[in-house]
């Protein structure tokens, strides 16, 4: 029996179609993510605009090649004969705004480019900055490390940007006196940190003023209460590295300006005691401090600790 019209011969899906097909997939892929990342803050500004339309325009594209893919064989018959000369061109569009998309991504990548590490400059001088003692601690420390610095408690400064605290032993060290620090710190209550956005602490150092053995220091971090009373009732979270001259692989303190780094990471937690500061969690630092202990001050009994260009990076 003869119909009422030439029929179209059915064309297999060749090797090529199926990896046109694949590559469109991939590309509608690529735009529907595009076109949604890049309303995330990590796009910069001036691209989102763009960078939208070019994804919008990707998907449209890529999504009538894939629903050219989905139709019946009869309704491709009927395009085909209306639109014969553009439909051979269908797959090839696909195939370019598949590639598109990933050009996108890639140029919208690279623009952002490796975003710049923070850095926070440790300040001395200033009223949130001064010096502890060890019987400031409410565990009633014995005296046996006496810090001092400038007038009031303050840092000692030379006025050109390096600033110290000094300390003496007050005889022998008492039984339970072990634990006890005393040093100097500064506090940064108006702009919290989050400590796991930092990798290292880098500072200069010096000491003078010593007479026998070799000056050492300790390093905290701390996350303070401002509300609560004194400078040990307000920790609630520590991290310490012990001794910087053991952590430098005995490297010694001596009159000459030395540079140092610790990572973050190296610091151990020492102290959790809830509750916390509402709105800060455990990993927040607000204060940074400089101490010496009673096995550093039975080392060296006395000396002046230097420090300046105290970076958190």
């Amino acid at each position: 029996m003869k119909t009422g019209g030439r029929a179209a011969p059915s064309t297999p899906a060749t090797s090529k179609d199926k990896w046109l097909n694949a590559i469109a997939v991939l590309g509608f892929l690529i735009g529907l993510f595009g076109f949604l990342a890049l309303y995330e803050d990590w796009v910069p500004k001036g691209l989102r605009a763009p960078a939208r339309v070019s994804a919008a325009a990707i998907l449209v594209v890529v999504s009538l090649y894939l629903l050219w893919w989905l139709l019946p064989a009869s309704i491709k018959r009927r395009i085909q004969d209306s639109l014969e000369r553009f439909a051979v061109w269908i797959p090839l569009l696909g195939f370019m705004t598949g590639l598109a998309g990933l050009v996108l991504i890639v140029l919208v990548y690279r623009s952002m480019g490796p975003k710049p590490a923070p850095t926070f400059a440790i300040t001395f001088d200033r009223s949130e900055a001064g010096v502890f003692n060890s019987w400031d601690d409410p565990k009633a420390q014995p005296k046996y490390i006496v810090a001092s610095g400038g007038k009031d408690m303050a840092w000692g400064s030379d006025g050109q940007g390096a600033f110290s605290f000094s300390y003496i032993t007050d005889g022998a060290p008492p039984q339970g006196a072990s634990f006890a620090s005393s040093g100097a710190y500064s506090t940064f209550y108006d702009r919290p940190l989050d400590r796991a956005g930092f990798e290292e602490i880098s500072f200069k150092c010096k000491a003078d003023g010593f007479e026998s053995g070799l000056p050492d220091f300790g390093i905290r971090l701390a996350l303070d209460d401002p509300g609560a009373g004194s400078y040990y009732d307000r920790e609630r979270v520590t991290y310490e590295l012990p001794s910087i001259s053991a952590y430098s692989g005995g490297r010694s303190i001596s009159g000459a300006w030395q540079d140092f780094t610790v990572y973050v990471g190296d610091l151990k937690q020492t102290r959790f005691q809830p509750p916390l500061p509402a709105g800060m969690p455990a990993n927040t630092i607000n204060k940074i401090a400089f101490f010496v202990d009673s096995r550093m001050a039975k080392n060296c009994q006395k000396a002046r600790l230097w420090f300046r260009d105290v970076v958190l990076r």
